[in-house]
This record gives C-alpha cells, sequence and structure tokens, in this order.
C-alpha cells in the first residue's frame, strides 16, 4: 500500500506549519518526528493506522517546510497546534504519537492537555530523564555560548568525542550517533538552533504521572533493546506504578519507525 499524503501549511501568528496528513480514519492522530527529520516519515503509519486515524504530522521548526520566524518553540506553541487541528478537523479529542525529540515534545504538550489525549504513543522518546550536559547548554548562558563555539569551531569537541569512544566512556553506537548529529557544519547550526529554541521543552515527568492517573490516559512506550541513545529503562520512570501505561520493548535499536515496529503498533492500538 502507497502512502498518499495530502500537505497544507497551518498558520501560527506569524509562522507557518507545513503539516503532512495520511489515512482518513475518523480518530485525529498528531505526530511529531525526531531531530533532523521531517513529517515524511510518518507515511509508514498509513499503511497500519490510516483506515482508523487520520494522521498529521507537521514540520517542526527549522526542519522541513515549515516556515519559523520566532526565536522559541514553546509548550504553549504546540497546545496552539493542536486546538487548531481539533478545530480543523472537527474532534475533541486527539491520539499524540512522538518519536525521539519529538517524544520530548509530545511530553511537553501532554503536561498542558491531557484532558484532551484519548492515547499517548512514545516511540524511543527522550525528556523522560534528562541528559546534565543538555540542561546545562539550555538553562545557563555559559553554556550556550559553549554550544555557540561549538557550532563554530567543533575541532575540540571531536577530539574530546573520539577521546570518550577510546576511553570507552562512550559506546560506540553512541559515538556513531553524536558524530553523525555534528559532523556537517548545517547538523551542528540545526542543533544550536534547536537546543535553543526548544529550551522550554523539560516535560515535568512527575506532573504527567498524576495527570496521566487522573484522566486515565493510555500509555504505549516502544524501545529498542540495543537502543544506546534512550534505553529502555527508561521507560521505567515513566510507567512505574500507572496500570495503563504499557511498555514494548522491541529487537531494535533506536530506529523504531519501520514496518514491522508499525505493524506490531497497529494491532495494539486496534485492539485498545
Amino acid at each position: 500500500m502507497i502512502a498518499v499524503m495530502d500537505g497544507f501549511y497551518l498558520p501560527l501568528r506569524e509562522n507557518r506549519l507545513y503539516c503532512c496528513s495520511y489515512g482518513s480514519g475518523t480518530r485525529l492522530l498528531l505526530a511529531l518526528h525526531g531531530f533532523a527529520e521531517d513529517a515524511a516519515v510518518f507515511s509508514c503509519l498509513e499503511p497500519c493506522l490510516g483506515t482508523d486515524y487520520t494522521i498529521v504530522a507537521p514540520d517542526l521548526p527549522f526542519h522541513g517546510q515549515t516556515r519559523w520566524s520566532e526565536k522559541y518553540f514553546t509548550p504553549a506553541d504546540l497546545a496552539e497546534l493542536a486546538s487548531a487541528l481539533l478545530k480543523r478537523y472537527g474532534c475533541r479529542e486527539f491520539s499524540l504519537l512522538g518519536y525521539s525529540m519529538g517524544g520530548r515534545l509530545a511530553l511537553s504538550l501532554a503536561g498542558l492537555r491531557m484532558e484532551s489525549i484519548r492515547e499517548l504513543i512514545l516511540l524511543a522518546p527522550d525528556g523522560i530523564k534528562n541528559n546534565p550536559w543538555h540542561l546545562f547548554v539550555i538553562k545557563s548562558r555559559l553554556g550556550n555560548q559553549l554550544l555557540h563555539k561549538m557550532v563554530s569551531h567543533p575541532t575540540l569537541f571531536f577530539r574530546l568525542l573520539e577521546t570518550g569512544r577510546k576511553l570507552r566512556l562512550l559506546s560506540e553506537g553512541f559515538y556513531r550517533f553524536i558524530f553523525y548529529q555534528m559532523e556537517t557544519a548545517q547538523k551542528r547550526l540545526l542543533v544550536y538552533r534547536v537546543w535553543t529554541a526548544m529550551k522550554t521543552m523539560l516535560p515535568d515527568i512527575g506532573q504527567l504521572r498524576r495527570e496521566i492517573r487522573r484522566c486515565g490516559t493510555s500509555v504505549w512506550l516502544l524501545f529498542g533493546r540495543y537502543d544506546r541513545v534512550i534505553p529502555p529503562a527508561v521507560g521505567e520512570k515513566l510507567a512505574r506504578g500507572l496500570p495503563q501505561c504499557r511498555c514494548l520493548v522491541l529487537e531494535k535499536g533506536h530506529q523504531l519507525l519501520a514496518p514491522d515496529v508499525i505493524r506490531i503498533l497497529g494491532e495494539k492500538l486496534n485492539r485498545a
């Protein structure tokens, strides 16, 4: 089955968010992509989910065809996006999916709109456990300055990365992941722009757990057993003590947007 995409621009103040739409189901699914990707990665959802769901995926700021003119992209902006989509499709609730970086954004949005979320689906989500280096960079002026310098003059960064690899402070998989994200000037600039713009995307997991319990929202967590970037153990912090939170650990790495994974997810969601 070939996914058929419907693309449109959604205005948000002076910005224009480009959105891809897949499927024709009565349930609305908002899907948020990972770093350095775009909405087209979710075309794989249509064969298994497109009958039951209409899947809408925006190109996040600084990605794809979205035109974002403001300095920051906040949880309130995501809530405004969700409200606009609910109005556009005439829905009262939606399902929310986040992959990798999109998981951090999904968690941030869920903290504001849990009462409107039918189910929360997180694939190798960032944001459950905060990296101290990430917090230092986004929450302090010094950290932001160091990140900017690293982007402009990356030689020292790559030397430290290689040293960490040789001393086995970094796994081979994590080393390759970081190197790939930072290997070109364009990618390094994207890291700086995204980390700076989305610095308020810091989910409060304690509050989120309380909201999940209060609203009875179904939560699906999918992790790759061999993921060295966001390992399955991260999910325990969110899932502990929440019976409606189900965790699947698959024989995969970090890349979970694969046909076999989506087929398993589709079977679970269609039975729920």
